[in-house]
């Protein structure tokens, strides 16, 4: 590196995420989604444990080939010295398939 703040790493650890979904007739979904990160113990100094926590909603306008998504997040870092950091942020997103 060119300078010592300089950093490079691979994430390693491990995690998991869970989602629960519900389709309506009407072709709205709802979603929720839990994902969490630990970082393995060569790395923790550098990344943090992570909680990320989604609600959303989804209209299916044709089929699965043309969807409309929103969705919130909040996302709980904590740091090896057990400072935290809470982040919130909202997407929209178009999907476009075939």
């Amino acid at each position: 590196p060119e300078e010592a703040s300089d950093v490079e790493y691979v994430f390693t650890g491990h995690g998991f995420d869970a989602q629960l979904s519900y389709l309506f007739l009407n072709n709205y979904e709802i979603i929720g989604r839990f994902s969490h990160q630990n970082p393995h113990s060569d790395i923790e100094l550098l990344a943090p444990k992570t909680n990320q926590y989604t609600l959303g909603i989804t209209k299916y306008i044709w089929e699965h080939a043309l969807k409309l998504q929103a969705e919130v997040t909040n996302t709980h870092f904590q740091y090896f010295d057990h400072s935290k950091i809470n982040d919130w942020y909202i997407r929209f997103q178009v999907e476009i398939g075939i």
